[in-house]
C-alpha cells in the first residue's frame, strides 16, 4: 500500500500514490472499509495514548491504541565463585510472584538462553506482561543454570525484588552460587538474606538455600535478644527433587512482628525435626503442627508447674475433640490417613529416669504421652509377689525364676509370636 500524509498542525490528510494491492488480506476482510474511512481523514488527536483520527462530514473517528510495548526487567547475572561456565550451558531467567511465601511461586515471565562459551557477568533481558502485575504483590527474580544434560550446576541463593514497592526494572543484579559441590543426602541450611548485623524496618523477606531436607520442608524462627520466639514460620525449598533431597531455594515474608525497635534479634532456619528439638530447649510443653505447615509452640507460664500445666493441656484437648495417638510424625502421611485431621501434637521425649523421678514424687505423667518400647516381651510371668519382696539374695531369686521358666520350657508352655499386635481399645 503506497500512501503520503500531509499534516498541519491537527489537520491531517492521506493519499494514495498508486495501486493496492489486496493478495494478503483474507476473505472477510474490512480493507476496502479501512482504506475509504483513512481516506476521509481530515484531522487527528492523542488522548489517553490513543491516536483518533477524526473523520471528514462528522462521520465518526477511527481509534487506535498502541500495542504495549515490551515491558521487560534487565540486568546482569554474577557469582563471587571462580567457577567457569561450561559453553553448552543453559540458562533460565524468571520473573516469579513470591507474594505467597508457603506456596510454589508463580512465573509471570521467562528467558531462556544457551551460554555459547560466555562468562560471568551475563545481561538478560526477560518480557512480562503489566496486566500480570498487581502492585500489592511481591515479584522477583529466579536464575537456574544447567548443564547440557540437566544438572543444575548453578542457582541463585537471595531473594531479588523487582517491579513493585519500588523495586527496579532496569540494572537488576543477580547472584548465582555453584551446587555442584553440595552433598545431596547432607543436611544443610543457609540464609542469605538479611546479613548479620543488618536493620530490618518494616516486613521483610528472609532468604537462603537448602538441601538434603526431607519433602523439602523449613521451619524459619524469629527470635528477639532474649531468645524468646516473636514469628515463625513454614516452607518448602523451591527447585527440582526437592522433595527427595535436592538443592532449592526457600523464601518468606514476615509482615507484623512486634518488637522493641533497635533491639537485636535472631533468624534461625532449619528442618522440623531440628525444630523439634530446639523448642523444647525454650521449656516447651509440645508444639502442634497444623496441616498448613504452620508451628505453634505451647509454653507455660514463668511461675507455672511444667508437670501442672502438662496435665491441664492434655485434659483441655482431649475434652475438645476426637484423639488418636500416633508414633508417626510425617505430616502428609497422616493428613491424607485423617481427611479432617487438624494438627500433629507433639510432645517432648521423657526418658525412663524422668519417668521413674516423677512417680517417685508421687505424681503421674498424663496418659499417652510416654510409651516405652521394650522388645521381646514376656507375658504372664506369674511369680509369687511374696518372692520378689523377699528379703533374699538377688541370686537366690534368680535361680528361682531360671528354675520356673525351665519348666514352662520342658513342658511346652512357651510360646513366640513374629508378628505385630494390634489392640482394639474398649
Amino acid at each position: 500500500m503506497n500512501w503520503t500524509y500531509k499534516l498541519d498542525g491537527t489537520a491531517l490528510t492521506f493519499n494514495t500514490l498508486g495501486a493496492t494491492t489486496l493478495a494478503l488480506c483474507q476473505e472477510g476482510s474490512l480493507d476496502r472499509q479501512f482504506l475509504q474511512l483513512l481516506g476521509d481523514t481530515v484531522a487527528y488527536v492523542e488522548a489517553d495514548g490513543k491516536l483518533i483520527l477524526n473523520l471528514k462530514m462528522d462521520a465518526g473517528n477511527m481509534v487506535f491504541k498502541r500495542e504495549n510495548a515490551e515491558t521487560v526487567v534487565t540486568g546482569s547475572i554474577v557469582s563471587a565463585e571462580s567457577a567457569v561456565l561450561p559453553e553448552d550451558a543453559i540458562i533460565q531467567v524468571q520473573i516469579q510472584d513470591t507474594s505467597q511465601a508457603d506456596a510454589p511461586a508463580t512465573v509471570i515471565g521467562e528467558q531462556i538462553m544457551e551460554a555459547a562459551g560466555a562468562q560471568f557477568p551475563i545481561g538478560f533481558k526477560v518480557a512480562y506482561n503489566p496486566s500480570d502485575v498487581d502492585q500489592r504483590f511481591t515479584y522477583s527474580m529466579g536464575v537456574r543454570i544447567t548443564d547440557a544434560s540437566g544438572k543444575l550446576i548453578f542457582v541463585s541463593d537471595t531473594v531479588v525484588p523487582v517491579i513493585t514497592n519500588g523495586h527496579p526494572t532496569s540494572d537488576v543484579t543477580i547472584n548465582v552460587v555453584s551446587v555442584g559441590q553440595q552433598e545431596v543426602n547432607q543436611p544443610a541450611i543457609t540464609i542469605t538474606s538479611p546479613q548479620s548485623g543488618e536493620t530490618l524496618d518494616g516486613p521483610y523477606i528472609a532468604s537462603g538455600t537448602g538441601t538434603g531436607l526431607f519433602e523439602g520442608n523449613v521451619v524459619v524462627r524469629l527470635l528477639d535478644g532474649n531468645g524468646d520466639l516473636m514469628a515463625e514460620q513454614a516452607t518448602t525449598l523451591q527447585g527440582e527433587n526437592v522433595g527427595t533431597g535436592g538443592f532449592g531455594t526457600w523464601q518468606v515474608q514476615f509482615d507484623n512482628i512486634y518488637g522493641q525497635p533497635q533491639s537485636n534479634g535472631t533468624i534461625e532456619a532449619s528442618d522440623p525435626e531440628t525444630v523439634t528439638e530446639a523448642l523444647f530447649e525454650y521449656g516447651g510443653l509440645c508444639y502442634l503442627h497444623f496441616v498448613d505447615g504452620d508451628v505453634l509452640l505451647v509454653k507455660p507460664k514463668p511461675d507455672a508447674n511444667r508437670l501442672d500445666a502438662l496435665n491441664r493441656l492434655t485434659t483441655t484437648y482431649i475434652d475438645a475433640g476426637h484423639i488418636d495417638r500416633t508414633q508417626n510424625r510425617e505430616l502428609l502421611q497422616l493428613a491424607h490417613d485423617y481427611d479432617d485431621m487438624i494438627a500433629l501434637v507433639v510432645f517432648p521425649t521423657f526418658t525412663v529416669a524422668q519417668v521413674i523421678q516423677v512417680a517417685q514424687a508421687g505424681r503421674r505423667l498424663p496418659a499417652g504421652i510416654t510409651r516405652f518400647i521394650v522388645p521381646d516381651r514376656i507375658l504372664r510371668v506369674n511369680l509369687d509377689i511374696d518372692l520378689l519382696q523377699a528379703d533374699l539374695p538377688l541370686r537366690q531369686k534368680n535361680r528361682q525364676l531360671h528354675e520356673y521358666l525351665a519348666e514352662k520350657q520342658r513342658r511346652g508352655d512357651i510360646r513366640h509370636y513374629d508378628e505385630s499386635l494390634y489392640l482394639l481399645d474398649e
